[in-house]
């Protein structure tokens, strides 16, 4: 969402839409976090959790620069001087998407400059995960309902599964119809009629 600076550009308007964008950062981390924690251990656990905090950390912490000509980045820029003076104030909890794809590249940097070279490695793939969910348009990571969407493209998944299993019965018994149909008319082809008069059982 990047807006040329202009005359006819209504700040407040893109106030409203930032304000109101859901999930906030700090939730698409915890969803995030979920995903990434559904098949892993608790030593795994414990490391994504360590990751997730240390890049919230670096976005609370990180100061924009001058805005360039850009209507939403400006509105940003001042949006985050004045959550500089309110005490506990945390941008993950108050700002969405469109800050993150803003800053996300040099919060990186800071992030990954600041853990040992030995943990730099899972660190970078745990980023260039997050990265890739927040590029994608329908993100599970960015649904306004994490939850509600999880079980509803479980219950598609669902419906998918029970329609290729009819298919296949479908095709089973079509199979076995063919076959049938097959040793029939091989049957009649030996000459085999089949006898309903009852004659030469004698």
């Amino acid at each position: 969402m990047i807006i040329e600076e202009s005359q006819d550009v209504d700040h407040s308007e893109i106030i409203e839409k930032v304000m109101g964008e859901e999930p906030k950062i700090a939730s698409a981390l915890k969803n995030f976090c979920s995903m990434k924690l559904a098949d892993g251990d608790q030593d795994q656990a414990a490391r994504t959790m360590k990751m997730a905090r240390a890049l919230s950390l670096a976005i609370n912490a990180h100061i924009l620069p001058q805005p360039p000509q850009i209507a939403v980045y400006k509105v940003l820029f001042k949006m985050r001087q004045m959550l500089s003076s309110r005490e506990n104030a945390k941008a993950t909890q108050l700002f969405g998407r469109t800050l993150l794809e803003f800053v996300l590249s040099d919060v990186r940097a800071s992030v990954e400059s600041s853990v040992p070279d030995g943990e730099r490695e899972q660190l970078s793939s745990f980023l260039d995960a997050f990265q890739l969910e927040l590029e994608k348009v329908d993100s599970l990571v960015w649904c306004r309902d994490f939850n509600a969407e999880i079980e509803k493209r479980h219950a598609q998944r669902r419906e998918e599964a029970k329609q290729r299993a009819n298919k296949e019965e479908e095709q089973q018994v079509q199979y076995m119809r063919d076959q049938i149909g097959a040793l029939v008319r091989d049957a009649r082809n030996d000459g085999y009629e089949g006898n309903t008069s009852g004659a030469g059982l004698e």
